[in-house]
């Protein structure tokens, strides 16, 4: 169910480009207008913070072209610190341009959740410009997974990670209670499927050794919990002990 979920959007990018822009979020907000890739980018904040990176397993149109890929091309990320280190740079440079847009724009005075959205589409913007900028996504994403690995994009350009990484460590120490992986190490048979099914990479083994419940990294796609025939992971919501 969730890979044809993340497939489906994947299929409608199309439609919803507009709306992950980093781009258009820029533009707008230096016109004053809270956009809709503006509400979308803070709804991930805050769902996070409950949910953590769910999105990113069930709902996100790169995640669902990188899990395409991997369908030919299925090897883990060897070293994912690396790509760790651009994303963040990646996000700063990106962040600090939304900050300076709305400073320097005079604030956000208005809202339009539909800005530069044309005839339903994402990409019939004004100049044709969003064609270009769609495929060369399309294009990086399916090269780094083909090349790296496993949702390397992921990894190491998504602009949207972060967020979600702010948004769950917010959540981790507020202590609230949220979606998280709950962890039986005693009953762990060390057969490793865990690790080898995870789409992002992760040593799911070691993670249930070290009880490690809450890797930032982890999207929750809960592929681990089926590969698992001991039922030593199990996704739940509430406080982890």
């Amino acid at each position: 169910m969730r890979k044809l979920i993340i497939t489906i959007s994947f299929l409608l990018m199309p439609v919803t480009f507009i709306f992950i822009s980093p781009v258009i979020i820029i533009f707008d907000s230096a016109a004053g207008i809270i956009s809709g890739s503006f509400i979308v980018f803070s709804i991930l904040f805050l769902s996070s913070v409950f949910i953590g990176r769910l999105f990113c397993a069930w709902l996100c149109p790169a995640g669902g072209l990188q899990e395409c890929v991997m369908s030919a091309a299925n090897k883990a990320v060897k070293n994912s610190r690396p790509l760790h280190v651009v994303r963040h740079i990646i996000w700063v440079i990106w962040f600090g341009a939304v900050i300076f847009a709305i400073v320097s724009g005079g604030g956000l005075r208005s809202v339009d959740p539909f800005s530069h959205l044309y005839m339903g589409l994402s990409l019939h913007t004004e100049g044709g410009m969003a064609y270009p900028i769609y495929f060369v996504v399309l294009a990086i994403s399916v090269i780094l997974t083909l090349v790296i690995g496993r949702r390397s994009a992921c990894h190491g350009i998504c602009h949207m990670a972060n967020l979600m990484i702010f948004g769950k460590k917010l959540g981790q120490l507020l202590r609230l209670p949220r979606v998280y992986l709950r962890m039986d190490p005693a009953g762990c048979a060390g057969c490793n499927k865990c690790t080898l099914v995870c789409p992002m990479s992760l040593d799911v083994e070691d993670m249930v050794k070290k009880h490690d419940t809450e890797n930032s990294y982890c999207i929750l796609c809960g592929d681990c919990t089926r590969a698992c025939s001991k039922g030593v992971i199990r996704i739940a919501f509430g406080k982890p002990d």
